[in-house]
């Protein structure tokens, strides 16, 4: 599975990269941290992943309209979306958008491990 990871959090690459080892799973990662949310939107539609990991960190404020965006251009990709705001308000936004994981930083690293392990076997099933 083609996956593109957007954030600038070292940590977060690392967890993934570690998750990507561990699942045995062909996961593609494409880490955009520099990129504007139009290079985010640019890279969904030129790549066609099956899954966008999307750090809220580096997107902010720009984080609904991005992820709306992407669903209107691609309803079947899944989103797991990680954020450090835990405002009620950014949940309430962005929950209709079908997100299959909604993660607050610090992400505990087996967190993130199911997380990704439940996406992928979803994809595997649909």
């Amino acid at each position: 599975m083609r996956v593109i990871l957007a954030s600038a959090d070292d940590e977060l690459v690392s967890q993934v990269e570690s998750v990507e080892k561990v699942t045995g799973d062909n996961l593609q990662i494409f880490n955009d941290g520099e990129g504007t949310a139009l290079d985010i939107m640019s890279l969904v539609c030129s790549t066609n992943p099956g899954l966008l990991i999307i750090d809220d960190d580096l997107t902010r404020p720009e984080s609904y309209h991005l992820l709306k965006s992407i669903r209107k251009v691609n309803r079947k990709i899944k989103i797991i979306f990680i954020t450090s705001d835990d405002s009620i308000e950014l949940g309430r936004s962005i929950m209709p958008l079908e997100i299959q994981y909604y993660g607050m930083k610090p992400l505990k690293e087996n967190e993130l491990h199911d997380a990704l392990h439940s996406v992928i076997q979803m994809s595997h099933h649909s």
